[in-house]
């Protein structure tokens, strides 16, 4: 039987503690090369007649033998083309107001497709469970104070994050719209019972804060690197703008401004300040080209000997914060199926034990072979 799940029921199926645990046990199996992920986003466009809207469609594949879930994340998504390499959604354009993307697990015993989730909530979510392990892994185990840069969704999920992995005392929230800063404060505050005050500029969020978390989409620095303090921690969230990826021969001239997009929303001089820099995968980083990094290393203002993947502290192959005065950076290198996995089995054993989604008998998505097989074949397709 296969569990469709609506994507309303997903958060309450999935409490932070759960999945920011979840989430170390696939990271440490894919440490220990038991939990397999393709390193690398696939995305598949079609490129649109004159005036309309394209078409995207985006996988990320993992998963994690520990919880026994295979995940594929489907983001299927209509865009319409403002400048070089940068979209906006169909919503923002009055389509039907709705996220089509899903998220499909398989059970790894025994091949089986075992649910189905709107991959929208689980999103933000994932981004939440992994700041809130980045936190519990390398922030000051006395940090009390944090700096949020954002107030979108996935802003949100951070700060949830980190406030189950460090007892809070207050929150200083900064995005350049009031309005949304306002909605923030109030949200939030009633959410994880803390004190949240919205700072009116970039340095004012950052006074005082132990843990910085950056989760914007900018394409220019939010603060200036030089503003940062021995032995905090930041969490940037979003990983390079697709830009900075490959690029082909003339692949500017497609599009009527084909002057490059800036770079990230941290500059570099916070990863070059860093005594340590953690992410998902620096294999995805080579296998994406990721420019903001690679440029770097290239350049010989940062060496691979500075990086450490998160799944080798968790596991406890190479060490994490080795003193309080180490100034530390989470850099994400982008959104994995091995996280969809990880966050999709605890919904998944939630939703089982609630008794919440649609089951569906397994025969509307295999096939029987029984008849190939009483004849000696045994075919794979």
């Amino acid at each position: 039987m296969a569990l469709f799940i609506k994507d309303e029921d997903i958060a309450d199926l999935a409490p932070m503690s759960e999945i920011v645990e979840a989430m170390e046990i696939a990271m440490a199996d894919h440490a220990r090369a038991v939990g397999p992920f393709y390193p690398e986003r696939i995305g598949v466009r079609a490129r649109p007649p004159e005036g309309q809207p394209g078409y995207t469609l985006t996988t990320q594949i993992g998963g994690s033998v520990s919880l026994n879930v295979m995940a594929v994340r489907l983001m299927s998504n209509m865009s319409a083309q403002k400048r070089r390499g940068e979209r906006t959604s169909a919503m923002s354009e009055g389509f039907n107001q709705r996220n089509w993307g899903v998220t499909v697990l398989f059970d790894m015993q025994t091949g089986e497709m075992i649910a189905v989730l709107p991959q929208f909530t689980l999103s933000g979510l994932r981004v939440g469970a992994n700041t809130g392990l980045a936190t519990k892994l390398l922030a000051r185990a006395d940090a009390e104070t944090v700096a949020v840069f954002g107030s979108s969704k996935v802003a949100r999920g951070d700060l949830e994050g980190v406030a189950y992995s460090r007892k809070l005392k207050r929150v200083q929230v900064f995005s350049p719209n009031a309005e949304h800063r306002q909605d923030f404060v109030r949200d939030m505050s009633e959410k994880i019972g803390v004190e949240i005050v919205s700072a009116s500029s970039a340095r004012e969020a950052l006074d005082g804060a132990d843990i910085i978390t950056v989760s914007t989409g900018s394409r220019i620095p939010v603060f200036d690197g030089d503003w940062l303090r021995p032995g905090q921690f930041v969490s940037c969230t979003m990983s390079s703008p697709f830009p900075q990826r490959r690029v082909t021969p003339n692949w500017g001239a497609r599009y009527a401004d084909a002057d490059p997009l800036p770079g990230m929303e941290i500059d570099e001089k916070t990863l070059m300040r860093a005594d340590l820099i953690a992410t998902l995968s620096t294999e995805m980083i080579l296998n994406e080209n990721q420019r903001d990094i690679l440029d770097l290393i290239d350049s010989g203002k940062l060496n691979w000997e500075k990086f450490r993947e998160i799944g080798d502290i968790a596991a406890g192959i190479q060490p994490g914060r080795r003193s309080p005065e180490e100034l530390i950076v989470y850099k994400s290198s982008g959104g994995i199926g091995l996280q969809m996995a990880a966050i999709g089995a605890v919904v998944l054993r939630n939703a089982r034990k609630c008794g919440v989604g649609k089951e569906v008998g397994g025969e509307w998505f295999s096939a029987d072979m029984s008849f190939w097989h009483k004849k000696g074949f045994s075919p794979t397709q």
